[in-house]
């Protein structure tokens, strides 16, 4: 009888320790889901602000005087047999030099839907046109980066456009396109992010990165804001 007992408490000490883990490992993550569109599948959105799981394309990049561009994206990545990508990218200007790891980049990520929202939709661009590149500034920076357009498929819309370092066309599966109509077509944009030499880029909607160059227009679109759990 004793032998049993002390069986019993090492099995509820195991399913009690896997319930911790489980907790850990889900804590930064949010389903999101939709009453404003139909038949959504709550999982097909997701935040997730897990640190490792955030990468700066740009840091600190040097534009001019007391002028800082950092690009923040997310990385794709697997939860509950769901693949999921992010469905945009954040641009950010600030006066002064500031480090990755510190409490303005934490609220930032935190703070911007642009940053920590994906999709499981799997809806790839079918390809990118590159609208700017660096080379093209007043003056160019040392290291230098490109901006790029995705394709989206037929009946999907790209949120956001692509800044990438160096002038390679992004691999398509770098984002995910949303159906059309999960999302609403914007007037205005929210405010101007930075310009130089023929290029203008913006937030749009949840802060998403959107550019315009001398050649190119784009129509503005954003999740339908009838998303909730955020």
């Amino acid at each position: 009888m004793e032998s049993l007992s002390k069986i019993i408490i090492i099995l509820s000490l195991i399913i009690l320790l896997s319930l911790i883990i489980r907790y850990l490992d889900n804590k930064n993550y949010i389903e999101l889901f939709s009453n404003g569109i139909s038949n959504i599948d709550k999982k097909k959105y997701m935040a997730n602000i897990s640190e490792e799981n955030i990468e700066f394309v740009l840091l600190n990049h040097k534009l001019g005087y007391n002028k800082y561009l950092t690009i923040i994206q997310h990385l794709p990545f697997n939860f509950n047999k769901n693949y999921y990508l992010p469905i945009g990218q954040l641009s950010i200007i600030t006066e002064k030099e500031i480090p990755q790891k510190s409490k303005f980049f934490e609220d930032v990520i935190k703070n911007n839907e642009s940053v920590y929202l994906c999709a499981s939709f799997n809806s790839n661009p079918t390809d990118f046109e590159e609208i700017w590149n660096s080379s093209m500034m007043f003056e160019p920076t040392v290291t230098s980066f490109s901006i790029w357009r995705p394709k989206p498929p037929s009946g999907y819309i790209a949120l956001s456009d692509i800044i990438v370092k160096g002038r390679q066309k992004p691999n398509v599966n770098i984002m995910t396109c949303v159906p059309i109509d999960h999302t609403v077509k914007l007037q205005s944009v929210n405010s101007l992010i930075w310009k130089d030499n023929g290029i203008i880029c913006s937030s749009v909607g949840r802060s998403f990165n959107k550019c315009i160059n001398d050649d190119s227009k784009f129509t503005k679109y954003d999740l339908k804001n009838d998303f909730d759990g955020l």
